[in-house]
């Protein structure tokens, strides 16, 4: 109505704005009730440079000890601006989960005075984003036993779920191998049911990783527990005929791998911590690591024979490949649909920046209709 238009034109009067005429949300006053504390300003020069940075980024006029960054407006592509920024300034190496572990100043302030705060990016257990109310959602790691390409799908998820990733404990005790698929997925069930004691529970896997989530749906369906979501990122269950092949090229695999060539993984690696997602650059013993995860975990492949689970199945299929997916091969393994997502890209791109982005909003989809 026309009666309202002066007060409003009053109001919009009285908000701070930037030069270039856009809200400046750093100067406006905390509502009443809601921050539920005074702002609180740096006290010592780290803090100091991250209120700075901080204001930088998020183009605000100032940032206290409390604001979180995420919730000022902070996404994965400015915290990736951030954390570069951190670097030059400061020198020091910081990852990008640094952030969303501790996305306020006084936080990561904190976590710049322990170096040895951080975990370490081979922990079986990878908190790719452990803040949120619902329920998390569990990325199981491919052959290689990584789960730091999932980082890829931060961005994508609804804010309020956590996400975690299972990697294999070989990586981080060299030799520490598990005997069986099954016995694998009884070992990150228990790390999981730590973090969500009960049910219903959101599963991911990629290839090799698909087997395991498979495995640990079925095995939490018989202590009468609920799935949720059980997601397959171009993921089968073996044949013969498959595994033998899988054999076969695990030393052509693994010699690129290992030597100084071009293998995707290789670079996938590289790519993610040149991007902050990896915290340091990997030394010959990393790439000695996995290549040995994988050698075993394409091994036991061929001594797994899936249960049947309850449910409906969020497949992810990779479209770009040379040969057919065996996707009627899950039939038996699955009572309930098999619902197909084509994804426009092959194997091993599964968990780069375009799929992953296709992927992360088929599933933000899913979250939110729990």
């Amino acid at each position: 109505p026309d009666y309202l238009v002066p007060s409003a034109i009053v109001v919009l009067d009285r908000l701070p704005l930037t030069p270039n005429g856009k809200l400046d949300r750093g100067a406006l006053p905390a509502p009443e009730g809601l921050s539920g504390r005074a702002w609180r300003g740096p006290r010592t020069p780290a803090e100091e440079v991250l209120c700075s940075l901080f204001a930088e980024v998020l183009g605000l006029s100032r940032v206290g000890l409390d604001d979180n960054f995420f919730e000022l407006g902070g996404h994965s592509l400015l915290a990736t601006r951030l954390i570069s920024r951190v670097r030059a300034v400061l020198d020091i190496e910081l990852s990008i989960r640094s952030l969303f572990e501790a996305p306020t100043v006084e936080g990561l302030a904190r976590k710049l005075e322990d170096e040895h705060q951080a975990r370490d990016d081979f922990d079986v257990l990878l908190p790719l984003r452990p803040d949120g109310s619902l329920r998390p959602l569990f990325c199981i790691h491919p052959a290689a036993g990584l789960s730091l390409p999932y980082s890829r799908l931060i961005g994508h998820i609804p804010s309020g779920h956590p996400i975690f990733g299972l990697q294999s404990p070989s990586l981080g005790e060299q030799g520490l191998f598990l005997d069986t698929i099954e016995d694998m997925a009884t070992a990150y069930l228990r790390i999981i049911r730590q973090i969500q004691p009960s049910g219903p529970y959101n599963l991911l896997g990629w290839s090799f990783g698909g087997l395991v989530a498979h495995s640990m749906a079925t095995q939490l369906q018989e202590k009468g527990e609920k799935v949720a979501l059980l997601a397959l990122l171009d993921s089968y269950p073996p044949n013969r005929e498959s595994v033998a092949r899988d054999r076969s090229e695990a030393p052509e695999k693994e010699a690129m791998f290992a030597g100084a060539g071009d293998h995707p993984l290789r670079q996938t690696l590289e790519t993610l911590r040149r991007d902050g997602l990896l915290r340091v650059a990997l030394n010959e013993r990393d790439y000695r690591a996995i290549t040995d995860a994988f050698e075993h975990n394409v091994k036991i492949m061929g001594t797994f024979l899936p249960r049947r689970f309850r449910g409906d199945v969020l497949l992810f299929v990779a479209a770009a490949g040379d040969t057919k997916p065996p996707i009627e091969s899950w039939k038996p393994f699955v009572d309930g649909k098999i619902r197909i997502h084509p994804i426009d890209c092959t194997h091993d791109q599964m968990m780069d920046q375009h799929p992953a982005q296709t992927i992360g909003q088929v599933l933000k989809v899913e979250l939110e209709k729990q």
